[in-house]
């Protein structure tokens, strides 16, 4: 009951009841003036008119082809409140200004130095992975890196304690942006860290997302963490008021100590990520460290971020890699590249898609796969199948028990084609998967914070890492396998003898699949 009567009175419970007190007052409006017969001719011609015009313009857009088509069926099916939603929630409002505020600031030189010598010795052993790195560079603008340790981390519970040893290292600032900040064990132990660092004169700041810690952390949290010492933002505040910036959340995951120290990957920085409350059986996670040349990508993202969300102008160059390289004592000379990347929403670039998609399709032997949902746009699922038609094996590790329901279904409405195609899909048994993960051909690999899912592809603010010819890619391949040996095969006869009822209900959650 405690629980309970604490959900009744939390600002998320509030604030979704005043959204929808707006909505019904909209709903109202036209139901009001639908009840003068007089004007029905009138209304029914505006409504067409009004109808038409929307799709015509939701046509000219430029955009994703099946998050088109879900926005024509919508607004066709239901005239007026579907215009009304996609002028809400459908477009994508962003301006010049916006792009280039968000886009890291790579120094010019730096940037030049790091793409000429990095892109060049990649292309001597991989042209195909030279030119997709190159689009990335151009699209997010960080250059690949050499000199730079990778360890993988296949659980949150692995990383953790790692993490809290370096934060207690930290001499000069520390850099922290989560989707999901909760209390509990985990940042509790975090937090102790960073105030303690705070007081020592270590700068630190926080940047966590408002709708995805709403219900985990107090309004005044920020607040709060500043009369610490924490320089604090919950960006895109969730407010009462219907507002398509909504849409856009921050959903990366970057840790950052002292230029020379990053982590990013699935986790968010709760107890259920380390499995210390268990909501959906055990939570199979995975996060990477980074450590050397790279981490200077990590860092350029997150203060970015950090200026597009506090409409300030941080000096980039106090945080360059090289400024503290001198402190950072690497074991080995590593080997391989590394390139950080940032997919923002104002845009219609879908980075990780199509580096998914590249990954896809330059395939020579194998694809391994980790994602919590499988809500596929028509590229994706092209490249998917496409591959393993060449004759690919492409395995895909989807959860067993999911977080969302409905979304799962959405996920199995995909099944069909994968598998006749002849990708293999597997079931994480034991629980829930959220790392988002692309290994092939034992060379290159992303890790990073996109689902498979429209809202990672084009609606969040995102952050991956593509490594190439790093010795952590055995770390990664060996957990796949190992995941897979407390999965359970999706087998192709499940997807035969489906009544038309499901294949209904199924065909009609793909057509809305765009919007959840």
């Amino acid at each position: 009951m405690r629980k309970f009567f604490k959900f009744l009175t939390s600002r998320f419970f509030v604030f979704s009841l005043i959204l929808l007190f707006e909505i019904g007052l909209i709903v109202a409006a036209v139901l009001f003036l639908r009840s003068f017969k007089e004007l029905d001719n009138i209304i029914y011609l505006l409504s067409f008119i009004i109808s038409v015009l929307t799709m015509l313009y939701i046509v000219s857009c430029r955009g994703n082809i099946a998050y088109t088509v879900s926005w024509l069926f919508f607004v066709g099916a239901i005239p007026v409140f579907g215009t009304i939603a996609y002028l809400i929630f459908g477009r994508k409002r962003f301006t010049k200004r916006k792009q280039k505020k968000i886009a890291p600031i790579v120094d010019s030189l730096n940037k030049i130095d790091y793409t000429t010598s990095t892109l060049g010795k990649i292309g001597e052993q991989n042209e195909d992975v030279k030119m997709m790195m190159s689009y990335v560079t151009n699209m997010s603008q960080i250059p690949p890196f050499a000199n730079t340790e990778v360890n993988y981390y296949k659980l949150g519970d692995d990383v953790w304690p790692i993490m809290l040893n370096e934060l207690k290292k930290a001499k000069h600032f520390i850099f922290i942006e989560y989707f999901i900040i909760a209390e509990g064990e985990m940042w509790n132990s975090i937090l102790d860290i960073l105030i303690k660092k705070a007081a020592e004169g270590v700068e630190v700041r926080l940047l966590y997302d408002d709708f995805g810690s709403i219900s985990h952390l107090p309004s005044n949290y920020p607040k709060k963490l500043r009369k610490l010492g924490i320089q604090t933002i919950a960006y895109n505040k969730y407010k009462p008021i219907i507002n398509v910036k909504m849409n856009n959340r921050d959903h990366r995951k970057i840790m950052v100590i002292d230029g020379h120290t990053g982590f990013t990957g699935g986790i968010n920085l709760a107890d259920e990520y380390v499995n210390k409350e268990v909501r959906f059986g055990h939570w199979k996670d995975n996060a990477i460290r980074l450590r050397g040349e790279a981490v200077w990508g990590l860092t350029n993202m997150f203060l970015s971020m950090w200026d597009f969300a506090s409409e300030s102008n941080t000096d980039f160059s106090k945080y360059k890699y090289e400024n503290f390289s001198h402190e950072l004592s690497l074991d080995n000379s590593p080997k391989g590249f590394v390139q950080p990347y940032s997919d923002i929403p104002y845009d219609y670039e879908p980075l990780a898609q199509t580096i998914y998609t590249q990954i896809l399709l330059k395939a020579k032997k194998y694809v391994y796969i980790t994602t919590p949902y499988l809500i596929l746009s028509p590229e994706l699922e092209y490249a998917l199948t496409v591959t393993a038609k060449q004759g690919v094996e492409v395995v895909i590790l989807v959860p067993h028990i999911p977080d969302k329901k409905l979304v799962f279904q959405v996920t199995k409405s995909y099944y069909r084609s994968l598998l006749e195609s002849g990708v293999k899909i597997y079931e994480y048994t034991p629980g829930f998967i959220h790392s988002k993960m692309f290994i092939s051909d034992d060379t290159i690999a992303s890790v990073g914070t996109s689902n498979l899912d429209y809202r990672s592809m084009f609606l969040h603010f995102e952050c991956g890492t593509i490594c190439y010819n790093v010795d952590a890619i055995n770390d990664m391949k060996k957990d796949f396998i190992e995941t897979l040996s407390v999965s359970q095969e999706v087998p192709v006869s499940s997807i035969k003898n489906i009544s038309i009822i499901k294949r209904l209900y199924w065909g009609f959650l793909k057509v809305f699949a765009t919007l959840m």
